[in-house]
């Protein structure tokens, strides 16, 4: 892993951080291995996976290494306040990889809705393959492939991971619209009609404008809630529940899906 990984668009704590990680894997190889990972949440780290003796706590941006993983706990090599190396174990839902902050938009393609309340998953197209999670009911999901009764579909975890797998095509019903908006909408504590969306990724730059050459005046991450009040081609203004102007910008559509 180089130095160039880390893109400027990330705050200079996370920048430093990441460098002193950076600096290590110079000088210790067996690290170019791994991936680099975002704390997602305030986490404790503890001397085991799934033990009692907690060694530390992170806090929320911190920037670190995953070493080994035991699901579903993480081991992770980062650096103290006083920039001493150090391990332990974590729960990996608390961890975002830095290439998903990077990159994380679902694939193009039909777009179906589960039907049921609870869906089953699979990691192949049939019963007999092993289940790898559920779906819940009006949870939209991007259809890859299909085979038979079954669909491949892509979707995104509530850790804010992508992931794909496999489930039978008749829960699922066609969305009504390939778009991505729709017009379902809310009413504001001030009285003013919004469609209520979720953010699908990590950072996304919020702009000034509509398009990528006006100024980034903040960032929002997966899953938070904005209400869209206007649009212009790709883009949205967005704004933050109850924030009034403060937390209001453009972002890209590609980043956000309707809440039902």
């Amino acid at each position: 892993m180089k130095l160039s990984v880390i893109r400027s668009a990330y705050l200079k704590p996370r920048i430093v951080q990441a460098a002193g990680l950076v600096l290590l894997t110079l000088v210790s190889p067996v690290l170019l291995a791994f991936d680099y990972f975002v704390v997602n949440r305030d986490a404790d780290i503890y001397s085991a996976p799934g033990g009692s003796e907690v060694l530390t706590r992170l806090s929320k941006g911190i920037v670190l290494l995953e070493i080994d993983k035991k699901e579903p706990w993480s081991k992770v090599f980062f650096l103290s306040p006083d920039k001493q190396s150090l391990k332990g174990w974590m729960l990996s839902e608390s961890l975002t990889s830095q290439r998903q902050e990077e990159h994380s938009p679902l694939a193009a393609g039909p777009k179906l809705t589960v039907a049921v309340n609870s869906l089953r998953l699979r990691k192949g197209p049939g019963v007999n393959h092993v289940a790898v999670g559920t779906l819940r009911r009006e949870q939209q999901v991007t259809e890859l492939q299909r085979d038979g009764g079954w669909v491949k579909v892509e979707y995104r975890h509530d850790s804010g991971k992508v992931v794909e797998a496999w489930a039978a095509a008749r829960y699922f019903r066609s969305s009504a619209s390939q778009m991505v908006f729709r017009d379902e909408s809310v009413i504001s504590s001030s009285g003013k009609t919004f469609s209520l969306f979720r953010v699908t990724a990590a950072n996304v730059n919020l702009r000034s404008g509509p398009g990528s050459g006006f100024p980034v005046v903040g960032r929002l991450s997966f899953p938070q809630q904005v209400e869209v009040s206007e649009h212009q081609k790709a883009w949205r203004k967005v704004r933050v529940p109850g924030s009034g102007d403060a937390m209001s910008g453009w972002m890209s559509q590609h980043f956000l899906e309707q809440v039902r």
